[in-house]
């Protein structure tokens, strides 16, 4: 495993390359600290080779890889990706991953509040009475299962305290790596998701109460 540290503004990016490539900023400064971490990030100075999504186009990626359909696809997972911004590192975090003497990260911060970020993948599923469809209509997963619950009605905070619930809604799933949201822990009222912060002007759309 290495790590690298910059000490001016207290990020650490790390990654991994027995376990294969992973990420997480820490940043003890907070939101507040995200503008200097950007200049002054020890891996890419002032993301100088970063392209934003509003002006990403064809002859932004590698000549061999300029393919219409690969352009389609890097933008449409672009728009399915979020930000996660956690407060509490688990308790529960192994020291290292499983069946190896690979450093697990963060392994000495657990139980402690420090904020980190990293990145996710949204999912959107609909459900009717119990019964339900993802974001292509279709009522079955990879596997061939139905989307089902053993619940029939909505059970966000104003359903639970109706006397008349919902019996269509929606719920949405983050995928992300177990080294950025380790357990529930880490996840119930320590993480928020945040949607379309790709520009400064943004209107930023924060998902709460994640489980």
């Amino acid at each position: 495993m290495a790590q690298l540290t910059n000490t001016d503004t207290q990020g650490t990016c790390f990654y991994g390359e027995e376990t294969g490539t992973h990420e997480c900023l820490l940043s003890e400064g907070g939101e507040g600290n995200l503008q200097s971490d950007y200049f002054l990030c020890e891996k890419n100075p002032g993301h100088k080779e970063f392209t934003p999504m509003k002006s990403f186009r064809l002859e932004n990626l590698p000549e061999l890889y300029r393919d219409p359909g690969l352009y389609e696809y890097v933008k449409a997972v672009a728009e399915l990706t979020v930000r996660l911004e956690v407060t509490v590192t688990s308790p529960h975090r192994p020291e290292f991953y499983p069946g190896t003497q690979v450093p697990f990260p963060f392994y000495d911060l657990r139980g402690k509040k420090t904020m980190r970020y990293g990145s996710g993948q949204i999912n959107v599923f609909k459900y009717e009475n119990g019964y339900g469809c993802d974001c292509r209509s279709s009522a079955l997963d990879i596997f061939g299962d139905i989307y089902k619950k053993i619940y029939k009605t909505c059970t966000c905070k104003k359903c639970q305290s109706s006397e008349v619930p919902s019996t269509i809604w929606w719920e949405i799933v983050v995928h992300t790596a177990a080294h950025v949201v380790f357990d529930d822990v880490e996840a119930s009222e320590n993480t928020i998701c945040k949607l379309f912060y790709d520009e400064q002007d943004s209107d930023v759309f924060i998902i709460y109460d994640l489980r």
